[in-house]
C-alpha cells in the first residue's frame, strides 16, 4: 500500500525550496518571492500523476501518465503588487536553463476554466486557493521526470502549487523543514473560497438554452457548493445577479438576465431547502462583461449567473 505522508506547514521559506532531478543528474533549485509561507507538503512513495498536456475539451484533460515518487507542496504569499507571470517568469527561465521542456502552459479561460480547475490534482483550500478567473498551469518534461506549476491570484494572496514526479529518483529523499499534522480542518471549495475572498462568485456551470430563462435539468456542482455554503452561514444573504451577451436590447436583455437569476433563486428553495428569505433574484444584462462581445466565446463566457453577498451575519 502507497503511505502519503502529510504535513500542515506554517512556516516561512526566506530563500529556496527545491526540486528534485534524476539521481544521476543536479538537483534543481528555485528561488521563491521572500515571506512565501508553505502550507502543506505530500509525498507518496509511489503514486501515478496524471500530467495536464493540454486543455480541456471533448468532456477531458489530456494527460500523460507518469509512475514513481510524488511529491506534492503548496505556498501562499501575500502581495498587491505581483501577478501570477510574473511569479511564474523566473521559475520557467530556471526550468529552462535545467534542461526542462515545457510541455504545456496555459491560463484560466484557456485551459478550460472550470472544467481543468475540477480535473486536475489540485490542494483544497485554504491550503490552495485557484481563482478561477486567474490562474496558470504549466508542465515541464526532462527525460522520466516531471514537474508541474499551479498559480493563481486572488486579491492579495498569490497561492501556487508544485507537483514533481521522477521515477529514477531516490524515494528517500527529504523535505528540510517539517511539523507534526494539525488536527483537521474545516476545507472550503474553491468556489467558496472566491465567494469569502472577494464577495461574489460565477456560478460557471450553470446551462441555459440560448435566449431563454430556464435552468437546466442539472445537476449543477455550484449550487451544490453554493447551498453548503448557506447551511454554513445561516445568517447569510446572496444576491443572485444575471448577465447576459449584448445579442438585443439592453431591457430586454436586463429582465432575461433577472429571470435567470430567479430561476437559479427557485431552484435553491425548492431542491436544497435554502430559506427563501435569504436569497434575492437581481439582473444587469450586458451592462457587466467579463471580456468582449465580438466573439462566440467571450458572449458564452459573459452569460452567467453571480452569487454575490449581502450580508454574512
Amino acid at each position: 500500500m502507497t503511505t502519503i505522508t502529510r504535513y500542515i506547514v506554517k512556516i516561512s521559506l526566506c530563500i529556496v525550496f527545491t526540486f528534485w532531478c534524476m539521481a544521476a543528474a543536479a538537483q534543481v533549485t528555485l528561488t521563491v518571492p521572500n515571506g512565501a509561507k508553505q502550507q502543506i507538503v505530500e509525498h507518496s512513495k509511489v503514486a501515478k500523476y496524471e500530467m495536464p498536456i493540454g486543455s480541456w475539451a471533448d468532456g477531458a484533460v489530456p494527460t500523460k501518465r507518469i509512475t514513481g515518487p510524488l511529491w506534492q507542496r503548496a505556498w501562499q504569499l501575500q502581495s498587491p503588487s505581483i501577478t501570477i507571470d510574473q511569479f511564474a517568469a523566473p521559475i520557467l527561465s530556471q526550468m529552462k536553463e535545467a534542461g526542462y521542456d515545457v510541455v504545456f502552459d496555459c491560463h484560466d479561460v484557456q485551459c478550460g476554466g472550470f472544467d481543468f480547475r475540477y480535473s486536475i490534482k489540485v490542494f483544497l483550500a485554504p491550503q490552495m486557493f485557484v481563482n478561477l478567473r486567474n490562474f496558470r498551469f504549466i508542465a515541464f518534461e526532462k527525460a522520466n521526470s516531471v514537474k508541474t506549476l499551479l498559480a493563481s491570484k486572488a486579491g492579495s494572496t498569490l497561492s501556487f502549487q508544485l507537483i514533481e514526479v521522477n521515477p529514477e529518483a531516490s524515494a528517500t529523499a527529504e523535505i528540510s523543514q517539517r511539523l507534526p499534522k494539525l488536527a483537521r480542518q474545516t476545507f472550503y471549495t474553491d468556489m467558496q473560497t472566491e465567494l469569502l475572498q472577494n464577495g461574489y462568485a460565477v456560478l460557471s456551470d450553470l446551462d441555459y438554452e440560448p435566449g431563454s430563462s430556464k435552468l437546466g435539468a442539472g445537476p449543477f456542482r455550484s449550487l451544490q457548493e453554493l447551498a453548503d455554503f448557506m447551511e454554513n452561514q445561516p445568517e447569510a444573504e446572496i444576491i443572485l445577479v444575471g448577465h447576459t451577451d449584448n445579442t438585443g436590447a439592453s431591457d430586454a436583455n436586463i429582465a432575461l438576465s433577472k429571470r435567470r437569476a430567479a430561476s437559479v433563486v427557485e431552484r435553491l428553495v425548492t431542491k436544497y431547502g435554502i430559506a427563501a428569505k435569504q436569497l434575492t433574484a437581481d439582473g444587469v444584462g450586458f451592462l457587466a462583461p467579463l471580456t468582449a462581445n465580438t466573439a462566440d466565446s467571450g458572449r458564452e463566457r459573459n452569460r452567467r449567473v453571480e452569487a454575490v453577498i449581502k450580508r454574512l451575519q
